[in-house]
């Protein structure tokens, strides 16, 4: 064996092992309105859904406005008085008006907008003009309705099941366990693009959870990725923990940026081989990923990105200095809402430093971009009926382990 090779070899691991045994996927599960609804009904009405940060309600009265469009509905998540995080259906308990208009906010109390029925950041109804017309309106026990609502690591999550089988912290089970050092709250400014797009959900599975496509998609894009020794970009490390995952994918040790743009965005990164802050400007900045547990923890050099999925709907990529939050809503079997968040950590110190961060925001913008286009046409294949399977390698097992999770929650006993 070539010693190169056998060095290298140390860091692959169970590189694909346990493979899940999914060789192929009927191309219905990608077109079908009966499995849509039946994916809605079983994966999306009961899993726990991660939808927002809690920094993002930080203070007591915080509120912010989501919409979970797979299910049609608005959200309303908002601190409460005594700290407690809380969510609630969008939906007045009098005549179902959508109670809160803006986006976000600061409240001590919702007011409806159409009979000015108002309510705590608790829920409880505290309010409705002409009470003696409603004397079978018992205030105590009429509110707003909430939905199950729990936080992992700066992230909350909501789940729409009347009684879920699990709390969020049994959903999360050891990978969140694993995990829970993550330095996410230390990340604070962020950039999100949102799109409509004509494809499938699960192709943003397909395609943001094999490294197989890099050398063929993206050989502009990402040419620090593919290596001499890996160059079909296999995925390092794989984690599962049902319902969740993750893997690991090396940067090339070969590549050195050699024009002058682009050595300066990687001199200004401060996580490069290039540059090194002293200890000051170091300690300023947040922690690196790459010192919590569960990063890297194979020591593969030139650490790149770990790809870490929370079942169904998000995926984080973890680089070492910053991180993107991918979100996946289903719309209709060929119709998904693509929610890319990109967060950062401390300001930019210079005017050349904002432009490296922009820089990294066009080349990810890049990457992106042409991925999705990969979704749009695999939708028009499966369309087409001339696609009977989707066909998976082992070199695919990512897609696997969730391709099986999905099964598994389609299949499920009520």
């Amino acid at each position: 064996m070539n010693k190169e090779l056998s060095d290298w070899n140390k860091y692959w691991g169970h590189a694909w092992k346990p493979v899940p045994d999914v060789e192929r996927i009927d191309a219905a599960d990608y077109t079908s309105p009966e499995v849509f609804e039946r994916e809605k009904d079983r994966i999306f009405r009961k899993a726990w859904l991660m939808v927002a940060r809690q920094s993002e309600v930080a203070e007591p009265g915080d509120f912010i406005k989501i919409e979970a469009p797979t299910l049609d509905t608005e959200v309303v998540i908002v601190r409460g008085k005594d700290g407690v995080i809380r969510s609630f259906y969008n939906a007045c308990p009098h005549r179902g008006v959508a109670l809160v208009r803006q986006c976000e906010g600061r409240t001590g109390l919702f007011t409806c907008p159409y009979h000015a029925w108002s309510f705590s950041t608790d829920g409880k109804l505290k309010g409705l003009p002409g009470a003696e017309d409603f004397p079978h309106v018992d205030k105590s026990t009429t509110g707003l309705t909430p939905i199950h609502t729990g936080v992992w690591n700066d992230y909350i999550f909501i789940n729409f099941a009347e009684t879920p089988k699990q709390t969020l912290a049994e959903y999360m089970g050891e990978f969140g366990e694993y995990f829970d050092d993550m330095p996410f709250g230390e990340y604070t400014r962020a950039v999100e693009i949102i799109q409509d797009l004509p494809t499938n959900w699960k192709n943003f599975n397909d395609a943001f959870n094999e490294g197989y496509h890099v050398q063929v998609l993206h050989p502009k894009s990402l040419p620090m990725v593919p290596t001499r020794i890996n160059p079909l970009n296999h995925m390092y490390d794989p984690i599962y923990l049902a319902p969740h995952s993750s893997a690991t994918i090396q940067s090339n040790t070969d590549w050195v940026p050699t024009g002058k743009v682009m050595l300066f965005v990687y001199a200004s990164t401060g996580v490069s081989f290039i540059h090194v802050d002293g200890p000051e400007e170091q300690a300023a900045k947040p922690r690196l990923f790459t010192t919590a547990r569960g990063i890297n923890r194979i020591g593969l050099p030139n650490y790149s990105t770990s790809t870490m999925n929370f079942f169904p709907l998000s995926q984080f990529q973890i680089l070492a200095d910053r991180y993107m939050w991918l979100r996946y809503w289903p719309l209709s079997p060929d119709k998904t809402r693509f929610i890319v968040r990109m967060y950062f950590g401390a300001p930019p110190r210079s005017h050349l430093e904002e432009f490296a961060e922009a820089f990294q925001l066009a080349s990810t913008r890049d990457v992106f971009t042409e991925d999705v286009s990969m979704t749009r046409l695999q939708q028009q294949g499966m369309k087409s009926g001339g696609v009977k399977e989707v066909v998976l390698g082992e070199n695919e097992h990512m897609i696997r382990f969730t391709t099986q999770m999905i099964r598994d929650y389609m299949n499920a006993e009520d």
